[in-house]
């Protein structure tokens, strides 16, 4: 027997129902993509203001044998000094922010965090002997009113 009945079934998709997956997908990554860029920005803060705690440490104890903040320095290799880079648990070359000494006298010092690499344009991270943090939103080396804390 011949089988004469025209109708034809199409098996799969056509443009338009790929087109709708397709717009669908797109809004989603639209807005995921910045969720996730800004939680992988604020944990490289946190893990900055970590290393700057650590930092912290690093110069009380130069002080506890110096009577003195004069003369602590962040070090790159040396086993007395806290390293100048973050994450402190990974390398130089994949750091997030560059840690440094910005002022030191006998009685006091400001140690603070620029952002590099991915993490640029997110605003240095500072905290001083007195246990003093701030957040230069702008990197120019004055925290701007109202940016006395490190919740950003």
């Amino acid at each position: 027997m011949i089988n004469i009945n025209p109708v034809k079934k199409n098996i799969g998709f056509t443009l338009i129902e790929l087109m709708i997956v397709v717009a669908i997908i797109g809004i989603l990554a639209a807005i995921a993509y910045p969720s996730y860029t800004d939680s992988v920005t604020g944990t490289f803060r946190k893990d900055g203001q970590a290393d700057l705690l650590g930092a912290s440490q690093a110069a009380e104890r130069f002080y506890t044998a110096n009577f003195t903040y004069v003369g602590f320095s962040l070090g790159t290799a040396s086993t007395d000094e806290y390293l100048n880079w973050s994450p402190s648990d990974g390398s130089e070359a994949n750091k997030h922010y560059t840690l440094s000494v910005a002022s030191s006298t006998a009685n006091t010092y400001t140690i603070r965090a620029v952002p590099a690499g991915g993490q640029a344009g997110d605003g240095a991270i500072e905290i001083d002997a007195d246990g003093s943090r701030r957040w230069d939103p702008a990197n120019d080396a004055t925290a701007a009113s109202g940016q006395t804390h490190w919740d950003m």
